[in-house]
């Protein structure tokens, strides 16, 4: 028999490269095609098992590096978005919010970035947030199918490991759970199956490798080995894979070496951990696999039933033999010139709890290095010891278990990667993160620079958060940007440890958070305020604190100037996001070094241009009112008229609460409502002349004005930030409830949009527009529910509610506008933008003024927006989605026009009604003539269309036979009426050009205004 040399080469397959079944296609699916695959090998005559191509990556993992590349297609975006639907929890949710990223707003490439974080920052911090979970009824339990008690554990480890639990999750949970039952123990050929392959432990490639036909496999007759030879090689194996030599080794090491499997330590270890097995394995253990599995990016066949090679447990282990690295071993691996990998520390360390680490070279060079003394000449192997020992160090302070996973999710061989680099690669972690963000702002370039910014902003910010309060009254030093605090916070904070004294942290806490010796320090602030007679609240407790601390003095005026310094430092805190702080970097703001009364003024700026966040504030605001059965509908309404007057005097931008403080008017709602309703009524005069500089808003005031303006001015954003129904009616044990309950409904949109069908994705690949779920469901409307976004906006009366609105104005006006503007690509995205803006201001009034606003309403009026800009993009196509009245109601016509060279070109039109149906027209203008041919999925329409085909076509500019021919499609499907390429188009500024636009815009206008004029 003649042996491969390459299965006894150690460096063969060093590296397991272990795969993992195709997200998107069931169970059972994956199986079945990887079955008939290798039944197909066979019949061909291939000897040993069809070699799939390995990847080692999970659905999630395989999905970010097309990301990185930018090279997703429509599908893979689609399996992006079903990736994050069955990963995202409430916690998530509330935590993407919370960093300032609107789940319908965000694209998918960005979620998924944050996400990979926060998931990371709760499993270091060892958040529970199985509280946020929420059980499924029996009925649902029972509709998945399988074991209700089952399936009540897998929902239980679902909402620990921070998973939801969609009923996809739990399907497919459960279903592996039963594939797990009908696995035995590995045959012979079930476990060549697996090393043939390279195949992870999973439930479903231990399912594939039982019946895939390998049951019956024999190894050949081992007659022309000379195994007597390899006894040495066999042994040595046997040992480096942590196994004794015995019978059963042996037995199992000439049965690889004749099954022509590369006979390395991984294999064999490998082959030892499969024949040890015991399948069927115990439910509980199953499930605990299976959350695992989803948790790490993968599905719940995935499931790794050999825990030891799961992420976790990978991360854990190279943490552990990291952390267990003697002086010892690397002084053995230096003094031998090998490698430093946590392989080679693994390997030495157990050669020395063995005994047999020969430490011949390495003793001289460890007591050299450490008897040296400072400055002193040493040798090259002392040297490179000591160098060793400062990598590990530096590895030990850079490594997490969670910054191991990061790494090995994105294909990183953390064990064999030389200790040196992969310290490099630890490092570089977190900076991958801001990387990464900056870099998925669509259009924008990033520098190096921006990165490290990006990173240290966010460090300093979190840094400050945990820093003692009392350095706010520290005098003579810098507190007006974000490094000056820090600096000061830091030797402040340094001098409070050292004393072991414990402090009330910068970033504000309630009350009950304080230790009892900070509550004794300060006994008698209670008793100051009273004196001073102010009210005994939380803000002026705090501020008396700072102050005592600081040593200055007390009095109404130092109170109140700290604490509108603690509230700047506390709306810093609030708005210097994730999201806003990658917005300032790309406008070229250092957050750092900016103070921070104008980097908070950036800050709300920045988040006026982007007016989504308000609205979806709103819309979470009223779906809590509306949730919430002990509110009555009087106290609703009541509620949303605070909320709006709020919104109302956050944009006065503390005009309204100056003017109340300057009457000296006390700060009360109704004091507010005459405040902003005089605002909008009454005006000034100014004469502008040479020594004019612009309007101060402060003229007049006192400083102490001033200060309290906008220390109540920015108490208000807190107020407004934060406000729920809940809190209103102060019971707060409830908010927790009302947020799950909010987060789990918005999952319900993601798994909307993850599953839209594929073409859908492909429009806005094809658009260049970002994979966001409102831009989904937005495109998903417009391909398939196209008169819906123009029954919204002209078939309704309250969408333009209002006395001063002229609703029958607006539609004519917009119906003209299109109608007249059918000449060329230019006048057609005019009227396009014109009905873009309508469409937003309609949302403004209706937001603002609405008497019975709900959040479905905010939510219909996101997504027609949506749709009208996703229709903006396409116009840039000559892709035309036109408001037409035909009848008595307004319908949507979509208009493609198609050039071709010299006079040729396709218009298409597409549009339905309730009278007449679908009607799809596709016209072909050629050099001397022009065909059409229209399709209609009512007979009664498709005759109407036939019997008028000459007037129609009479209308036509064109010289010669006009044709135009019309047909009956049952269940006529727009998307798959396409046009056909017409080759290469004429220049824009030819003459060519100029005369097919004219044509192809009058054709499509003809057809149009024949089409509206037969009665249906």
């Amino acid at each position: 028999m003649k042996i491969d040399n390459s299965v006894f080469d150690p460096n063969i397959q060093k590296e397991q490269p272990f795969a993992k079944a195709n997200y998107g296609a069931s169970f059972a699916e994956v199986a079945k095609a990887k079955v008939d695959a290798f039944d197909k090998a066979q019949k061909v005559g291939q000897s040993g098992y069809d070699k799939e191509e390995v990847t080692g990556k999970s659905a999630i993992e395989e999905l970010q590096q097309k990301m990185e590349n930018e090279s997703m297609s429509a599908g893979e975006r689609k399996n992006q978005m079903a990736v994050l639907s069955n990963t995202l929890s409430p916690e998530d949710y509330r935590k993407l919010q919370e960093e300032g990223f609107s789940i319908h707003e965000t694209d998918g490439k960005t979620i998924v970035t944050v996400t990979d974080k926060i998931k990371a920052q709760l499993a270091k911090a060892g958040v529970d947030v199985s509280a946020m979970g929420d059980s499924l009824t029996r009925e649902q339990l029972e509709a998945i199918g399988g074991s209700v008690a089952a399936a009540n554990q897998l929902e239980r480890e679902f909402a620990q490991a921070d998973l939801p639990d969609s009923q996809e999750n739990m399907a497919e949970g459960l279903e592996a759970l039963n594939q797990a039952k009908e696995l035995t123990k590995p045959s012979d050929g079930a476990i060549k199956y697996m090393l043939d392959n390279g195949l992870a432990p999973s439930i479903a490639n231990l399912f594939l490798a039982e019946f895939s036909g390998s049951a019956g496999y024999t190894p050949p007759e081992d007659g022309e080995i000379d195994f007597d030879s390899l006894t040495e090689r066999i042994g040595q194996v046997i040992t480096q894979a942590g196994e004794k030599v015995n019978d059963q080794t042996i037995e199992d090491s000439k049965w690889m070496i004749k099954s022509q499997i590369p006979f390395t330590a991984e294999n064999f270890s490998y082959v030892e951990k499969l024949r040890g097995l015991e399948l069927p394995m115990e439910e509980s253990q199953v499930i605990s696999a299976v959350a695992l599995a989803v948790s790490e990016g993968g599905r719940p066949e995935d499931a790794m039933l050999l825990p030891e090679y799961t992420l976790k447990a990978q991360a854990e282990h190279a943490m552990e033999v990291v952390m267990e690295a003697s002086d010892e071993d690397l002084a053995y691996l230096t003094a031998n010139n090998m490698e430093i990998t946590i392989e080679s520390l693994e390997q030495t360390a157990e050669l020395r709890k063995q005994g047999k680490l020969n430490q011949t070279n390495s003793s001289p060079v460890l007591a050299e290095a450490k008897g040296a003394a400072e400055g002193e000449e040493i040798s090259h192997e002392a040297l490179m010891f000591l160098k060793a020992k400062r990598v590990l160090e530096e590895t030990r302070l850079a490594m997490t278990t969670e910054a191991n996973r990061a790494l090995l999710k994105q294909g990183i061989s953390i064990d064999t990667k030389p200790l040196e680099e992969l310290v490099e690669s630890l490092k570089q972690q977190e900076n991958n993160y801001y990387e990464a963000l900056l870099g998925e702002k669509t259009g924008v370039n990033h520098t190096e620079s921006m990165t490290q910014l990006f990173a240290e902003t966010a460090q300093k910010v979190s840094d400050l958060k945990q820093m003692p309060a009392y350095l706010l009254g520290i005098q003579g030093r810098d507190l007006d940007t974000v490094n000056g605090l820090h600096e000061a916070g830091t030797v402040l904070k340094d001098t409070l440890d050292k004393a072991n004294e414990s402090y009330e942290t910068l970033m504000t806490a309630p009350r009950a958070d304080l230790g009892d010796s900070i509550k004794k320090a300060f006994a008698n602030v209670d008793d100051i305020l009273k004196d001073l007679g102010l009210e005994a609240n939380d803000a002026n407790e705090r501020a008396v604190r700072i102050l005592a601390y600081n040593s200055l003095e007390i009095n109404e005026g130092s109170i109140l100037a700290m604490k509108a310094a603690d509230e700047r430092v506390q709306r810093t805190f609030a708005n210097l996001t994730p999201a806003t702080v990658r917005e300032m970097i790309h406008q070229g703001i250092n957050p750092l070094d900016t103070d921070l009364d104008t980097l908070n003024k950036q800050a709300e700026a920045i988040r006026l241009e982007s007016p989504e966040a308000d609205n979806e504030r709103f819309s979470e605001y009223l779906w809590k009112l509306e949730h919430n059965n002990e509110i009555s509908p009087e106290e609703r309404e009541s509620y949303i008229g605070i909320y709006r007057l709020m919104n109302q005097v956050e944009k006065t931008d503390g005009a309204a609460i100056g003017a109340l403080i300057a009457q000296g008017g006390e700060l009360t709602m109704r004091n507010l409502l005459t405040a902003v309703r005089s605002s909008k009524k009454s005006g000034m005069d100014y004469t502008v002349d040479d020594e004019f500089s612009g309007v101060d808003g402060t003229v007049g005031k006192s400083i102490t004005d001033q200060i309290e303006t906008a220390y109540q001015s920015d108490c208000m954003r807190d107020v407004l930030e934060t406000l729920t129904p809940v809190k209103m009616q102060e019971t707060e044990a409830e908010e927790a409830k009302a947020d799950q309950e909010y987060y789990k409904a918005q999952a319900q949109e993601v798994r909307q949009a993850a599953v839209t069908e594929e073409q859908v994705y492909s429009l806005l690949s094809k658009l260049d527009l970002p994979n966001t779920v409102d831009n989904v469901l937005a495109a998903n409307r417009l391909m398939n529910k196209r008169n819906q976004v123009f029954n919204q906006l002209f078939n309704k009366d309250e969408v333009f509610s209002g006395e001063e609105v002229d609703f029958q104005g607006i539609k004519e006006e917009i119906l003209e506008r299109f109608a007249n503007a059918m000449k060329t690509p230019k006048e057609m995205a005019a009227a396009q933008e014109v009905l873009a803006e309508t469409a937003e201001n309609v949302m403004k009034t209706m937001i603002a003024d609405k008497e019975h606003i709900t959040s479905m309403d905010i939510r219909e009026l996101k997504l027609m927006n949506a749709q009208l800009s996703i229709a903006g993009k396409m116009a840039e196509e000559e892709n035309y989605t036109i408001p037409v009245l035909v009848g008595n109601e307004v319908t949507n016509m979509s208009l493609k026009i198609v050039r071709g060279t010299k006079k040729k070109g396709i218009v298409e039109i597409m549009f339905e009604t309730e009278k007449a149906g679908r009607i799809a027209a596709n016209i072909r203008a050629e050099e001397k003539g022009i065909s059409g041919f229209v399709a209609a999925d009512r007979k009664e329409t498709r005759d109407r269309i036939e019997a008028h085909a000459e007037s129609i076509t009479g209308r036509w500019p064109v010289e010669g036979e006009n044709i135009l021919k019309a047909a009956y499609v049952d269940e006529l499907d727009f998307n798959r009426f396409s046009h056909s390429a017409m080759g290469e188009v004429p220049e824009k500024d030819s003459e060519s050009y100029e005369i097919q636009t004219a044509r192809l815009y009058e054709i499509a206008k003809s057809f149009m205004e024949s089409i509206k004029e037969l009665e249906f």
